[in-house]
């Protein structure tokens, strides 16, 4: 018999670590990796202004013998997403039952009137209940991709560039708005300073891995890497260069600099949520889809 269980404080850890045990269960990708989990608490809640109690009453966690076998989560955008966490894509009928039915439940509550849920390629039977249930695949999905660590990368920067990293958490956010087009948002950009300070706070956030790229002070490139030592791979999350700066290999530079930091530790991969070209152009290959169904709740 299934347990529903709504997460407590302590109980995003856990999370952490059942998508982090999942990893070898599937042959690629299917849950989420540790960085979505720490950035999405952090940085995307708080830019949203979804409070840390919010975010964690929108998961359900789905408990049988004392054992978490899945768990229902949002990115804390409140823009009607919402994913599953999964040991195997065989679920059966009365967990997967339970899930689709929370998850039209918990859209409901935050005053969403449409669901978009993200369900892996794989994930036959998932799919064939969500197309049942009324929901239609839309046009767009989200792709990740892979890159293997095999030889020290080329961290060389241009005349002038340097690597910096005591930048403070207003000049980052203006760094991230510059990357991101919403530099003309003051109130975003101080909501921004503060997610990326929360950040900072969240357990498998690694300063030395925070790489930050200057020139006359200010900065101008950077590229987050999250190392998951009990897989061995590393996932970039986020990665962004100021409008102004590109073009430069600013961003070439500073993913490599964090590819070489953490295969010297021993990771094997690296992984990042993005088709763009500009990731292949450095050996990114897509490995794993996540199509997005979507269903009106009106």
């Amino acid at each position: 018999m299934y347990i529903r269980k709504k997460c407590e404080k302590d109980d995003i850890w856990l999370i952490r670590d059942f998508i982090q045990e999942s990893y070898k269960l599937f042959d690629e990708k299917v849950n989420w990796h540790i960085d979505r989990l720490n950035f999405t608490y952090s940085v995307s809640r708080i830019m949203n202004g979804v409070s840390e109690a919010k975010y964690r009453d929108d998961i359900t966690m789905y408990i049988k013998d004392d054992v978490l076998e899945a768990v229902l989560i949002t990115e804390g955008e409140n823009r009607g997403e919402a994913f599953f966490e999964i040991k195997t894509f065989a679920l059966d009928e009365t967990l997967k039952k339970m899930m689709f039915d929370d998850v039209e439940e918990l859209i409901k509550s935050s005053a969403h009137d449409f669901v978009q849920l993200r369900l892996p390629s794989e994930a036959n039977l998932l799919i064939e209940e969500a197309v049942a249930r009324g929901y239609e695949k839309v046009e767009w999905s989200e792709v990740t991709m892979k890159k293997l660590l095999i030889d020290i990368e080329d961290e060389s920067l241009p005349e002038s560039y340097t690597f910096v990293n005591n930048f403070n958490f207003k000049e980052k956010a203006e760094a991230h708005a510059y990357a991101f087009g919403y530099y003309e948002n003051q109130q975003l950009i101080l909501n921004a300073a503060q997610g990326l300070e929360v950040m900072t706070y969240m357990p498998d956030y690694k300063s030395e891995f925070d790489i930050s790229i200057g020139k006359d002070g200010v900065e101008v490139g950077f590229a987050t890497m999250w190392y998951d030592s009990k897989n061995q791979i590393g996932i970039l999350e986020p990665v962004g260069t100021h409008k102004d700066h590109r073009r430069l290999g600013l961003g070439k530079a500073a993913i490599n600099r964090g590819c070489n930091m953490i295969k010297a530790l021993g990771a094997t991969a690296v992984y990042v949520g993005s088709d763009q070209e500009f990731y292949k152009a450095l050996g990114f290959s897509p490995v794993s889809t996540d199509y997005v169904y979507k269903k009106s709740l009106k």
